[in-house]
C-alpha cells in the first residue's frame, strides 16, 4: 500500500476560496467526490486507474495562511505509480482559483 501526502500553504487565500479550489480540481483530475464536510473543510474522493481504486483526500487548515492536506493512496500501488496521480490533483487545485 502506498500513500503520498503533500501540505501546501496558500498566501492571500481563504480557507473557503482554498477548499472550493479543491472540490472543483476533484473532478479536472478524474476524481469522482465521495464525501463533503464544509464544516471540517474536509473531502473524499477516488478515481479508477488500471483497474486500482484510488482515493484522494483533502483538507484545509483555516487560521493565518490556510494550510491544505492531499492525501492520494492505494492499496495496489506504489509510490512511483501514485506520483503521477498524485501531481495531477495538485496542479489541478492550484489552476483552480
Amino acid at each position: 500500500m502506498a500513500n503520498l501526502q503533500e501540505v501546501i500553504n496558500f498566501e492571500k487565500k481563504s480557507t473557503s476560496d482554498c477548499y472550493d479550489a479543491a472540490l472543483a480540481a476533484f473532478p479536472k483530475a478524474g476524481f469522482s467526490i465521495l464525501k463533503k464536510r464544509e464544516i471540517a473543510y474536509y473531502a473524499l474522493a477516488q478515481i479508477t486507474v488500471n483497474g486500482n481504486l484510488i482515493d484522494g483526500t483533502i483538507m484545509v487548515r483555516p487560521g493565518g495562511t490556510p494550510q491544505m492536506t492531499i492525501s492520494v493512496g492505494c492499496n495496489e500501488m506504489n509510490e512511483e505509480e501514485l506520483k503521477p496521480i498524485s501531481e495531477k490533483l495538485i496542479n489541478a487545485i492550484k489552476n483552480s482559483f
